[in-house]
């Protein structure tokens, strides 16, 4: 189906959007595969130069463990944990030697993911992050305001291995 050393799984345009990054930002050799039921996305992908093919990832099906199958390294990105959850455990049942990190949509779930052995990125930590990084941009940018306490976070506030997700 598609041959990539990484593979994007679902997501729909912001699966697209990471699959885009990817192979924009990507060393000579490495190709990067997006997989996605939603056409619009799939289309805007190959648009953008990334191998891309349309097919249901909520199925978990065999389409879908079959492209894996041929990656180095997998991002799951559905919107929905329970769907990534099944393709990360059809993944690990497959006994492909593949690098697996999966997207988190809600932070309680995480437990379930790191039981699996994969790698996570939890989107509402993400989030945050970007916002408070926006925020005090705005503050320390704001004309007559020197750094205050609003701006004063320490280095581990800032990492993004806080386990706050």
């Amino acid at each position: 189906m598609i041959d990539a050393h990484v593979l994007v799984l679902g997501g729909g345009q912001v699966g697209c959007r990471l699959a885009e990054d990817l192979f924009k930002d990507g060393a000579d050799g490495v190709t990067v595969g997006f997989l996605d039921g939603d056409e619009t996305a799939v289309e805007r992908a190959i648009g953008a130069g990334v191998r891309a093919a349309q097919a249901p990832v909520s199925d978990a099906d065999s389409t879908v463990v079959a492209a894996t199958a041929r990656a180095d390294r997998a991002f799951l990105a559905s919107g929905s944990d329970s769907t990534n959850l099944l393709l990360a455990q059809r993944i690990r049942l497959s006994e492909a030697d593949i690098e697996t990190v999966v997207v988190i949509n809600d932070p309680r779930n995480r437990e379930a993911f790191e039981a699996l052995g994969v790698e996570t990125l939890c989107l509402a930590a993400i989030l945050s992050e970007g916002v408070r990084e926006q925020v005090s941009g705005g503050l320390t940018a704001a004309p007559g305001r020197s750094g205050g306490e609003g701006d004063a976070r320490s280095a581990q506030d800032r990492s993004p291995d806080r386990r706050d997700c």
